[in-house]
Parts: C-alpha cells; structure tokens; sequence
C-alpha cells in the first residue's frame, strides 16, 4: 500500500477528523480546534505524516481523490473512476485506508486548478530556466515533480474554465481547472499552508491563456 499523507495547517474550525473522516462534536471553549477524534486516528496521522508530507488542508478536505494505476484514475475499489463523475471519487481518508493501484490522484475542479509544466527539469535534476521564470508569475503555487521526474505540476485555485495546451521552449504547458484527472505524487518542491489564487494576488501570467 502507498502512504499518502499531509501536513495539517489548522485555518480555522474542524468539523470532521483528518485521519478517518468522523464527524467532531462542536468546539465549546477558546484555543486550538480538534483535528482528531480520538488518539489512534492522531498517531495513525503523525506516523503517516512523517512519511508523505506537503498537501494543503483544503485539498484533503476536498471529497476529489481516487486511487491510481499508473496514469490511470481507479476507485478505491479498483473500478475505473472518470473525472466528470463525482460519485466515483472518494475522501482523503478513503484512499488512504485502500490498497488499489500504485498511489493517488486529485481531480481538479470545483476551484482546485493545476499549470502542468512539461519537461521543465533536466538530466541533472535541475528545474530549467524557462519553467523557473514560470514559477515566479505563480508565487505561492504548491510545486510537484511529475510522474516521469521531468514535469512539474503547480497546484492553486482559480474558476473552472476550458483546458488549455501549449509549447513553451523546449516543453510544454497545460492548465486545467475542471474535470481532470491529476496523478499526484508528493514529490512536492515547497510547503504552502493555503494554495493561491491564480486569478489575483498580483499574478500577471494570465497573458498565457489570453
């Protein structure tokens, strides 16, 4: 089974645990709010944590993940899953807890977007000068090495809207913000407590999808 874990950032009121999903009784005093029902659903998420850190909350809060094979988005019961079709999607806690497939994918969506950035990184490793410049119109974006180790996927918000696909250099961007399938990895470049929008905030690369 592939462990797919999060660093939690607590923004606010929890209202389910992040390990099983359970329903939290409402808070009733000042402080810290509850992120676990109880104290084997906290160990069960320190131990996984320590494994796989990096998503943000609000993505794990977000009933949009599958298992997957390869490429290929699956149920957690090994059925094929389709991005246009919710009820085949899961809770983080869902996944988690199935042992179908090869890891874990996101499907994008409902404001949870993604710039796909196509050999970006070269031989040595190294992310190349023209997806760097990229990254700097997206301060702030959740940073992932793809699948291949070659690409990386920039996470962040924006309105559902067409996919758009393009040559840049010697690679290639995408952007998708609705009915995608992501194949995650966790191989994540940076840590962000929220993900940004890539409508504001001062972002000046919407000339892309002009």
């Amino acid at each position: 089974m592939v462990l797919f874990v999060t660093r939690f950032w607590y923004t606010g009121l929890m209202d389910v645990c992040l390990s099983c999903g359970m329903e939290l009784p409402a808070r009733t005093r000042q402080g810290r709010p509850r992120a676990y029902c109880s104290a084997a659903c906290r160990q069960r998420a320190y131990r996984l944590r320590a494994t796989f850190p990096g998503v943000p909350l609000e993505m794990v809060r977000a009933p949009r993940w599958v298992r997957r094979v390869g490429k290929r988005p699956v149920r957690v019961n090994g059925r094929a899953a389709s991005s246009t079709s919710p009820g085949t999607w899961a809770t983080f806690a869902e996944v988690a807890a199935s042992d179908w497939g090869s890891g874990f994918g996101f499907m994008l969506g409902d404001g949870f977007a993604c710039v796909d950035l196509d050999n970006a990184v070269n031989e040595a490793g190294c992310v190349k000068l023209w997806a760097r410049e990229i990254l700097e119109l997206l301060p702030g974006g959740l940073v992932e090495r793809s699948m291949s180790g070659a690409g990386l996927h920039v996470y962040g918000k924006y309105k559902e809207r067409p996919g758009e696909c393009f040559a840049w250099a010697d690679g290639r961007i995408e952007f998708y913000s609705r009915a995608r399938f992501i194949a995650m990895t966790g191989d994540f470049l940076n840590e962000v407590e929220t993900l940004p929008d890539f409508a504001g905030g001062g972002f000046e690369w919407e000339f892309l999808l002009a």
